[in-house]
């Protein structure tokens, strides 16, 4: 049910669907996340079997790039693993490889390191990729509820946890 409902609203929407991962969200199988991938952009959207409305609201981010010529071999075995449903982005002179199959928008949990910016600028791979240390809250586990009942009034908010 789920799958046909996003097809049919990333044709009504006029978004790309060859890359497109649906999967439940936490502890259930009613609210679904649905990611879909595009040249320097993903969007992301929630549907649940209780919607009375079909359209899914899908928010628009942006991928970020490789900045580096150099791809060390574990950034291409995360790829590999991944499906490449990767983001790039630079926080804190740091360059963060997220994982976007698992968690939600602003919340995902696996998130690594793979360089830091030197004093000139210039990027500089670590020797050792290391873990990002994502935050993860259950504060919002009362609207994932609500949403998962159909209430599509938060799906803004739901999105940027």
């Amino acid at each position: 049910m789920i799958e046909a409902r996003v097809e049919q609203n990333l044709a009504a929407q006029n978004i790309p669907s060859q890359q497109v991962l649906i999967t439940p969200t936490p502890f259930n199988t009613v609210l679904w996340r649905v990611v879909v991938m595009d040249d320097g952009q993903y969007w992301e959207g929630l549907a649940s079997l209780l919607d009375s409305d079909p359209t899914i609201d899908f928010i628009s981010r942006p991928l970020g790039d490789w900045p580096l010529e150099e791809k060390p071999n574990t950034l291409e075995g995360l790829k590999a693993f991944s499906g490449n449903f990767l983001n790039y982005r630079e926080q804190d002179d740091t360059l963060i490889v997220s994982d976007l199959r698992l968690g939600m928008s602003d919340s995902l949990p696996f998130e690594f390191i793979f360089a830091e910016k030197r004093e000139d600028g210039a990027w500089e791979l670590l020797d050792v990729t290391e873990r990002y240390p994502s935050e993860r809250s259950f504060a919002l586990l009362g609207q994932l509820w609500e949403r998962l009942k159909g209430d599509q009034s938060i799906d803004s908010n739901l999105q940027s946890l």
